[in-house]
């Protein structure tokens, strides 16, 4: 029996609370500790779950001898930082998406846990969902023929609950939906885009974005097609003003296959995938359980790589490569649409 791996969580928001309620139920892991900017808030988050470890500091969390793998939840513009000191303690690491910023900061990240010997990945808990794979075996297999074109959306509409001072509109806090949600969309499109050509993911070879800034300076809601080199055109969409919702289809030469649900990001139940496979002549619907939320198939993927002395998850998981081009992506897109942050300048 794999032995459990000793989780400590930094940040104590909304995500890390959907993390840790995953956690609970892994065969893999267990969180033992807790840190936070006030030792309050880590209190406050860690008596409910019966965790006795609790940090009034991030700074003391990595200190925490108990803590072999940091999951950092803290907002976008930190995330670089606390990676980097984390792999720096010789502490593994799971990084909420996006893994950074800009390309540089994601480069850095990279370099401190391959010097350190250390696991780092980014956290798109929905590629360990099992539909992903069979999505994947899908497009490989061309049950719809040769793949032409995939559009993914995701976006929500906050509406009344409009706060300026909200992570996802404060620019100071890496606000915006491309980085947001956006990158959820685009990790979609290139995970397709690699299936059809027999490649864990793709790059695009050119990206033409639009969107809408608001009166905080980032963006509400945007879009892009992405043109690949094996001709496949794609289109992504975000929005935190917009009732998009959650949607991916790829369109080939004999049908379409659409995910209904392709993120599947409930956090206190299991998602039961779903794929609709279209041709011609015939529809096929594929019904694919998970044996528990998709935060606790992500915490148990990274425990078996760790025990492989993996420093990386093996695909569909976002491996280095896969999130350093998608962060790429997410920086065209911002700079086309006009979003800018202080990490771009450094």
């Amino acid at each position: 029996m794999m032995k459990q791996l000793r989780w400590g969580i930094l940040g104590t928001g909304a995500i890390a609370e959907a993390f840790a309620f995953g956690l609970e139920a892994s065969e893999t892991g267990k969180l033992v500790a807790v840190g936070s900017r006030t030792m309050e808030s880590a209190q406050k988050f860690a008596k409910p779950r019966g965790v006795d470890a609790c940090h009034g500091s991030y700074e003391d969390l990595l200190a925490d001898k108990s803590v072999e793998i940091v999951y950092i939840a803290n907002p976008h513009p930190f995330h670089a930082e606390w990676a980097i000191k984390a792999a720096l303690a010789g502490k593994h690491v799971l990084c909420e998406k996006p893994l950074a910023m800009t390309t540089g900061q994601g480069s850095t990240m990279i370099e401190a846990a391959r010097a350190n010997h250390v696991y780092l990945s980014e956290a798109f808990m929905y590629r360990f969902h099992p539909q992903i794979a069979k999505l994947v075996e899908l497009i490989r297999d061309e049950v719809i023929g040769e793949i032409r074109m995939i559009q993914a959306h995701f976006g929500f509409n906050v509406g009344d609950g409009f706060n300026p001072q909200n992570r996802l509109f404060n620019k100071e806090l890496g606000g915006g939906s491309i980085m947001d949600v956006g990158c959820y969309a685009v990790s979609a499109v290139r995970l397709v885009a690699g299936a059809a050509i027999g490649k864990p993911f793709d790059n695009p070879a050119s990206i033409v974005g639009s969107g809408h800034v608001g009166e905080t300076g980032v963006d509400e809601w945007a879009a892009a097609i992405l043109q690949f080199h094996s001709g496949i055109t794609a289109q992504v969409s975000a929005a935190s003003r917009v009732g998009l919702g959650d949607l991916l289809e790829v369109q080939g030469s004999r049908g379409k296959i659409s995910l209904p649900n392709p993120f599947a990001y409930n956090r206190t139940r299991s998602d039961t995938g779903k794929i609709v496979v279209k041709t011609h002549d015939s529809e096929i619907i594929y019904e694919i359980p998970a044996s528990s939320t998709s935060f606790t198939l992500e915490a148990d993927g990274v425990a078996r790589a760790i025990t492989s002395s993996r420093q990386e998850p093996d695909p569909p998981a976002m491996t280095w490569a896969d999130s350093m081009g998608n962060l790429a992506v997410l920086e065209e897109w911002r700079r086309q649409v006009g979003v800018a942050y202080k990490e771009d300048e450094q």
